[in-house]
């Protein structure tokens, strides 16, 4: 017998096995089914090119609590918002942790950063930046950067209903959230005018998130099979990565700004980290480098996804959109600007915007976690580094738990009935700590563009297609709308 028969039967020997190991390891928790489990592919057999579609209707068979191999990694799918409360808050110290994979080790800098790092990192962190959320400079700071960058969004909004040139929001929109995190975290943002936009430092920085954003949104085989996984961690520590560029760039920066600093003096949210971290060692540089990046990649892709589904949303049932414009006129006719502040007079906007946000959710996977010890959890049993997925869409689209839940009714909110099942930022300690931002961002955004223009389809299309991109976020396709000018406000 040749080597190559030697190591092909022995490969043989190994699917078999990993065959009936996945498979007998599902079987063995009673109240937990899900897939047949392949060698190497384990589940992913059953995922296609939107996995979050995949997942809900997988959780119509299998159940909300759904076991799924991704690859070598035993997964357990909840839908259940009473096992996602269990595990995410209850029980939040055993499942603190996030999963691990070659492609988060290399844009977390090996676990160390804030909201992919490990506990021991994302800890003092939140403290961290949660003490900056209630620190009235940086409130006022971040107040008076939406509405800087509202104002110049509905400007350049404008000329193109002057000249009747179709608008393709996609761009502005990534502006808009991205200038708001960068005003907020370095106080530093891309210009609008187009000369002054090429000398930009940060248009480099923000080309390389848009290279990062894909790569982390595409599935790649190597992050959940065992055998690959070394062979993939040493290509991206040992390549040219996108995540290197933007590292350097922010080092750069958190070093200039650390030369800058003055103690008592908080010009924005990296002088805050310096001053709990120092400007000194290896670690602080390290920390706030790697804090900016988190923010400035979490902070804006997220809104500015969520802006672009309100957009298409507003344009597909003018309905809708004439009845928040009725009501954002109310409070904005004699105003130049509707703030955040007025949010409270205007609920149907607000219900309007957590539709949009249910049936097209950013994230509808949220980001997993994984179990630091085998535990129980209503009767079901969690072994360690099981990865735990939340199926936020499938929750949020579940006839289980709302009426009608594949038709588009914002008025569905203006009760509040049905508020404990909505969690497009998922639950727990460890959810979106930037949440009140882009609550804030969105809402600010949104009410002014509807005080300002009327939103529809081009000429000859009677509605914008609404299919989802799938990738870190979700995203709809590429769209433009025609914009027209209000003619009843009085600035």
């Amino acid at each position: 017998m040749s080597i190559f028969e030697i190591f092909g039967l022995l490969f043989l020997l190994y699917l078999i096995k990993d065959f009936i190991s996945k498979n007998r390891n599902i079987s063995q928790n009673p109240k937990v089914r899900g897939p047949l489990s392949l060698p190497l592919l384990g589940s992913l057999w059953t995922l296609g090119k939107l996995p979050h579609e995949d997942f809900s209707r997988l959780s119509k068979r299998y159940g909300n609590i759904m076991s799924f191999y991704m690859g070598d990694t035993y997964t357990l799918v909840i839908t259940s918002p009473d096992m996602l409360r269990e595990i995410f808050v209850k029980n939040f110290d055993s499942f603190v942790e996030r999963t691990r994979s070659p492609i988060f080790k290399k844009v977390t800098d090996n676990y160390r950063n804030f909201i992919s790092g490990d506990e021991s990192y994302w800890r003092p962190f939140k403290a961290m930046l949660a003490s900056s959320f209630t620190k009235q400079t940086l409130k006022n700071h971040v107040t008076k950067s939406i509405d800087d960058q509202t104002q110049q969004l509905v400007d350049v909004m404008k000329s193109f209903a002057e000249t009747l040139e179709p608008f393709a929001p996609k761009k502005f929109l990534e502006r808009y959230t991205f200038n708001i995190i960068t005003k907020y975290v370095m106080d530093e943002q891309i210009p609008y005018d187009q000369e002054e936009m090429t000398n930009s430092p940060l248009v480099k920085l923000f080309d390389h998130f848009s290279v990062i954003l894909q790569q982390l949104g595409s599935a790649n085989l190597a992050d959940f099979v065992n055998v690959l996984k070394p062979f993939y961690e040493y290509y991206l520590f040992h390549s040219d990565q996108p995540y290197d560029h933007i590292t350097k760039l922010l080092r750069e920066k958190t070093e200039e700004t650390m030369k800058t600093y003055k103690p008592n003096v908080t010009r924005h949210l990296m002088d805050h980290c310096i001053a709990e971290l120092g400007t000194e060692s290896e670690h602080a540089k390290r920390s706030v480098t790697n804090i900016t990046v988190d923010l400035l990649v979490a902070g804006a892709e997220t809104s500015n996804g969520t802006l672009q589904w309100c957009l298409l949303m507003l344009a597909n049932h003018p309905n809708y959109q004439e009845n928040c414009y009725q009501e954002v006129y109310e409070i904005g006719k004699d105003k130049l600007l509707i703030l955040n502040s007025d949010r409270t007079a205007t609920p149907f906007t607000q219900a309007f915007i957590k539709e949009v946000m249910r049936v097209h959710p950013i994230a509808p996977l949220g980001l997993p976690r994984r179990a630091k010890e085998d535990i129980w959890v209503q009767d079901v049993f969690i072994p360690k580094d099981t990865q735990i997925i939340q199926n936020i869409r499938s929750l949020l689209q579940s006839e289980q738990y709302w009426d009608d839940p594949l038709t588009f009714k914002p008025e569905r909110f203006l009760s509040g009935m049905q508020s404990q099942h909505f969690v497009p930022f998922g639950v727990g300690p460890r959810m979106c700590i930037g949440m009140t931002l882009a609550t804030e961002e969105i809402y600010t955004a949104i009410a002014n563009i509807i005080l300002n223009f009327k939103i529809s389809p081009l000429n000859g299309i009677d509605k914008i297609d609404e299919s989802e991109v799938f990738g870190l976020t979700i995203h709809p396709n590429d769209f433009q709308v025609k914009l027209e000018k209000r003619k009843n406000k009085l600035f």
